[in-house]
């Protein structure tokens, strides 16, 4: 007989350990929702880049990256770096060079990103250059 595991919010806030073993869509969707209304929660976001990286998907990776450092701003370079260093075998050059620029600055929420912005759920920036860093003043 096959027991279906419970929905992740159930049990998720209880389980002590950064990882987490189950299927990566449930679990990822609920970590996007858990960051979404506590962008400070750290276990959160740790949990989700790294499931975001057991899922060999560039674009999870991507989005999550872009959650945390707008989440700490220019505080946490060492998790950022951390974090980093665990997943950007995962994203492009484009999200990698993007990242690497921002891991003492953070990204502020309303910042454009030439790179996109994956699945995050904090940006509120636009996908492109601002046309304003171009125009001689």
């Amino acid at each position: 007989m096959h027991i279906p595991r419970p929905e992740p919010s159930f049990w998720m806030d209880d389980h002590k350990a950064l990882s987490v073993p189950g299927g990566a869509d449930d679990l990822l969707g609920y970590l996007q929702l858990s960051v979404a209304s506590q962008p400070t929660d750290l276990k959160a976001h740790t949990r989700r880049i790294l499931l975001a990286g057991q899922s060999a998907s560039g674009e999870r990776c991507f989005g999550a990256l872009i959650d945390l450092f707008i989440a700490l701003g220019q505080r946490g370079a060492g998790l950022k770096r951390h974090l980093y260093d665990k997943v950007h075998a995962h994203l492009n050059e484009g999200q990698r060079n993007y990242l690497k620029h921002h891991l003492t600055s953070g990204i502020d929420a309303r910042d454009s990103s030439p790179a996109g912005y994956g699945d995050s759920v904090l940006s509120l920036g636009f996908l492109g250059r601002d046309r304003r860093e171009s125009t001689p003043a």
